[in-house]
């Protein structure tokens, strides 16, 4: 998308090729990862963190989407398709931080889910084969 944006100027198709990319990210985007922003705290959080859990989530979420209303104008304003290398960066950098951070949960019960964040390290004994 960010390619299709900078070389749009005298080619529309390019441009129609950029929004339709949009499109595809935002499909892909509201069945992948648009579920796990619920799913994913409320099934590794303990029961009686839950509430406040996703209460912060649902906080950061609403700030970001705040931020994702009113900058992007500016910016798209003031730098123009080069705007769009900031989400790649941010992208990435969340790539980065899943990768690391995220503790597998497929096949966990609870019971075993709160013993994988007690372990020392528990996104590598997530990734265990489970005995």
């Amino acid at each position: 998308m960010t390619a299709c944006t900078a070389h749009q100027k005298g080619n529309p198709v390019v441009g129609d090729l950029g929004i339709a990319f949009l499109y595809v990210f935002l499909v892909v985007f509201a069945f992948s990862w648009t579920p796990m922003q619920s799913l994913y705290p409320s099934e590794v959080l303990a029961y009686n963190d839950r509430a406040k859990g996703l209460a912060f989530m649902n906080l950061m979420v609403n700030m970001a989407n705040v931020l994702n209303t009113y900058v992007p104008p500016i910016g798209i304003g003031n730098s123009g398709w080069r705007f769009y290398i900031m989400y790649i960066c941010w992208d990435a950098f969340g790539i980065l931080v899943i990768y690391l951070t995220f503790v597998e949960t497929s096949g966990w019960n609870l019971e075993e889910i709160d013993q994988l964040f007690h372990s020392e390290n528990p996104v590598k004994r997530s990734l265990q084969k489970q005995e």
